[in-house]
């Protein structure tokens, strides 16, 4: 955990983003895992397909497009529409959280404090309480690992969905 009253060098927040970044990737992997099923390709063209899409919202709509047309409605078991639309909904509002960690400029200003500038406005690292200040909100530390626990939880749910209900091969 970061010293003192603010954070005094970028890289004391690095563990943090890092392991956003680490779990981001491995949820775009279930994400294109996903589309594979439902298009009935192979991993290599999966590939070729979504990780051409320029951004995470792209992808989004390429997936609920795939899910509109490649999954039936609701039958006596489940209902594959809704359940995975619901999976590209809530990956929707956790790729907003992200990308106000991610996307942003870390600076230490004069009053060598670490401020996050960025769409969210300023984000001041107050150390005294483990707390992120944005925008006059708080966040804590312990609020960024909840998100990145989030991501871990909806890959391992899309990864259920793809390899049980889906029934895409093991690779």
């Amino acid at each position: 955990m970061p010293s003192g009253r603010y954070l005094n060098r970028i890289d004391e927040l690095y563990p943090f983003l890092g392991r956003l970044v680490v779990e981001w990737s491995s949820l775009e992997l279930c994400l294109c895992q996903m589309m594979r099923a439902m298009l009935g390709i192979s991993a290599f063209h999966a590939n070729a397909i979504f990780y051409s899409a320029v951004n995470n919202q792209t992808r989004f709509e390429l997936i609920q497009k795939c899910i509109t047309v490649h999954l039936s409605d609701k039958d006596d078991i489940f209902d594959p529409k809704r359940e995975a639309s619901s999976l590209i909904s809530r990956a929707r509002k956790l790729n907003k959280t992200r990308n106000h960690y991610i996307h942003c400029w870390y600076v230490v200003n004069t009053e060598n404090q670490t401020v996050y500038k960025g769409d969210m406005g300023n984000i001041r690292v107050d150390e005294t309480d483990s707390n992120l200040t944005i925008s006059g909100s708080r966040v804590g530390w312990a609020d960024i690992q909840t998100h990145c626990d989030a991501v871990d939880a909806l890959g391992d749910d899309i990864y259920a969905f793809t390899y049980g209900k889906l029934c895409l091969e093991m690779p």
